[in-house]
């Protein structure tokens, strides 16, 4: 059964949000709509902090099995981290640019390269460490 999760935080300096598609084998993790990587689950379980977002992102996600598409976007509703101090008391809407409906795809067959994912764990960390 595929689950989609997001962790969205807003600081001073930019919003920035954290989703997690997890497949049977693989995670799929976008990192503010535009930089996207496949893990294993064992490289997913490697990468500090990662895991820490990922259960943070299940308790701030209203429905992990529901999303809504509109114009191409996956739209999601998660509780907001303010400036790591606390949660909202309500959802906002969290729009992610999907080419298709994740639901309805295949799990990928492979991981993305190491060097991609290096590049990926570089800017992860500038946004959320």
């Amino acid at each position: 059964m595929i689950e989609i999760s997001c962790y969205y935080i807003h600081t001073d300096d930019e919003p920035s949000f954290i989703v997690f598609i997890k497949y049977e084998k693989y995670f799929k993790v976008i990192l503010n709509s535009y930089r996207c990587i496949i893990l294993s689950n064992d490289t997913f379980a490697n990468i500090p902090n990662l895991n820490e977002y990922y259960l943070l992102s299940l308790f701030t996600t209203r429905k992990i099995n529901d999303i809504e598409l509109y114009n191409n976007k996956m739209i999601m509703m998660v509780k907001l981290d303010w400036k790591k101090i606390r949660y909202t008391d309500h959802y906002y809407e969290v729009a992610v640019n999907m080419k298709r409906d994740p639901f309805l795809s295949k799990e990928p067959e492979r991981e993305t390269s190491n060097k991609k994912i290096k590049k990926f764990v570089k800017n992860f960390n500038r946004y959320f460490n």
